[in-house]
């Protein structure tokens, strides 16, 4: 029987107005929401993790509300600090406002109990390859708990998600960081990348021999 999956995600922002280069402009969302759609599907995800940056995280949260299936975020501090820094800061459509987003799906995830601060997260970049870690460890203790981690129930796995360009910016990259964690701890990682012409074929990758190459 295959698996039903809990999906761990984290990726690209949107792209500020002066970003160069670009990695995540608005005019690839709907590409991207394509392919996680199509991910989301075919691993039979059941439990989305991720944080609620505006981009790669909220398009994921909001692709798996719209399947129905149940998500978790974590935020290293409080959501009106993270809208603040994280959210309302890049550039937004009609569409995909990305305050209004993330103000439904954190209520809806407050609400479920499925909205997780982290206390005491350090500050700055630290802080956030700590969450990178801790998103990480939160799927796999959910995999642990979840009903068909018993002999003889259904089947599920871990998996980690990247939404990215493929061009990591140096050591100071947090997707790349994300990746690497999830590989540390022996998780499949799938990456969806920004730009269809930079992906063989325009789907989502297998990478866990080590990034797409380029």
């Amino acid at each position: 029987m295959r698996p039903s999956t809990i999906l761990v995600c984290a990726g690209r922002r949107i792209d500020a107005p002066d970003a160069s280069p670009s990695r995540f402009p608005l005019s690839q969302i709907e590409y991207v929401c394509r392919q996680v759609g199509a991910v989301l599907q075919e691993q039979r995800v059941t439990m989305v993790v991720s944080s609620a940056a505006c981009g790669a995280d909220l398009i994921v949260l909001e692709m798996a509300r719209s399947f129905g299936i149940r998500f978790r975020i974590l935020l290293p501090n409080s959501p009106e600090q993270f809208r603040t820094s994280s959210v309302t800061d890049r550039p937004s459509s009609v569409k995909w406002n990305w305050g209004v987003l993330y103000d439904q799906l954190i209520e809806l995830a407050q609400t479920v109990g499925d909205l997780k601060i982290l206390e005491g997260t350090p500050e700055g970049h630290r802080g956030y390859q700590a969450v990178n870690r801790a998103l990480v460890l939160e799927a796999m203790r959910l995999g642990e708990q979840h009903p068909g981690a018993a002999v003889g129930s259904q089947p599920v796995q871990v998996q980690a998600l990247m939404i990215w360009d493929g061009r990591p910016r140096g050591p100071q990259d947090l997707t790349l960081h994300f990746g690497e964690e999830a590989r540390a701890y022996e998780l499949p990682v799938l990456e969806i990348l920004t730009y269809p012409t930079s992906q063989p074929g325009g789907r989502y990758a297998d990478s866990n021999t080590g990034p797409t190459p380029l």
